[in-house]
């Protein structure tokens, strides 16, 4: 995953230095060391966007233990609560099922806005709050 691969810089190197030295060899050269000190990646591309998005509903859902079809319900019913004519056609008790639900998705998803979100270092994939500056484990500016 992008967001691992500062975490395994080391291997990374070995196996890039391992791979050249060969042909390295064949020009005569010899390569005593390989380092590679880091890889960041666009913060504006769409795919890392998507990824920050999914690391970022996978860690709610580790600290609210919830599923992912959970997620979705709360979703479905947060949509549902933001059109009020959605639920005029669903009868008796089913009504009043309904709208407890949106009213607890709606604090849940509160709760959920509220809360101060992790991001990753993107030099050694540390889990960082959303205020850090630097890095609390390597220092790197976020």
């Amino acid at each position: 995953s992008v967001t691992q691969i500062s975490a395994n810089l080391s291997e990374l190197s070995t196996e890039v230095e391992r791979s050249t030295q060969e042909m390295m060899a064949s020009y005569g050269l010899e390569m005593l060391g390989f380092f590679i000190n880091s890889v960041s990646v666009d913060q504006d591309d769409p795919i890392v966007k998507e990824v920050q998005k999914i690391l970022i509903d996978r860690f709610r859902q580790d600290q609210l233990s919830y599923t992912y079809q959970e997620q979705q319900k709360l979703k479905a019913l947060n949509t549902m609560a933001s059109n009020p004519g959605a639920t005029a056609t669903v009868e008796g008790a089913k009504v009043a099922s309904l709208f407890a639900s949106i009213e607890a998705s709606k604090e849940l998803v509160k709760e959920l806005k509220s809360e101060t979100v992790n991001r990753f270092c993107t030099k050694c994939g540390a889990k960082c709050e959303a205020d850090f500056i630097f890095c609390p484990k390597c220092g790197q500016k976020l």
